[in-house]
């Protein structure tokens, strides 16, 4: 029986490779096509926010957007300015596990409030 799940269990995941493959192709050329799209507009002068383009029952709109960036140099400076601030907000609290677990494994103390829990997963290798 657990020869047999795992046979399964190999099949699926080879048949997740082939398709996050097939993904993975299908992204990239829609990114493609996506520049060369935003550039075709800007050439025919649609280069505003909000600029539409309608076609074969599909509709794109160009849209300027914003990402926040910083400096990684200045990292800590940011977070505390934030914090400063009262600008928390701004910061996603999320831990990186490994380096955590390396404190931990160096008996560095954690502060109140920071734990390590265990869960479980199932790895897989191939042969």
């Amino acid at each position: 029986m657990l020869n047999d799940l795992l046979t399964q269990y190999r099949a699926e995941k080879d048949r997740q490779d082939d398709l996050n493959a097939q993904l993975a192709d299908s992204r990239a050329k829609a990114d493609g096509l996506e520049r060369r799209i935003m550039d075709a507009m800007k050439n025919a002068g649609l280069d505003s926010d909000g600029s539409k383009v309608s076609h074969d029952g599909l509709t794109v709109t160009l849209r300027h957007k914003f990402r926040a960036s910083y400096d990684p140099a200045k990292w800590s400076a940011i977070v505390r300015w934030a914090i400063d601030t009262n600008n928390e907000h701004i910061i996603q609290r999320r831990l990186s596990d490994r380096p955590v677990l390396e404190l931990l494994d160096n008996g560095e103390q954690f502060p109140d409030g920071l734990t390590v829990s265990t869960y479980e997963d199932l790895d897989f290798r191939r042969s």
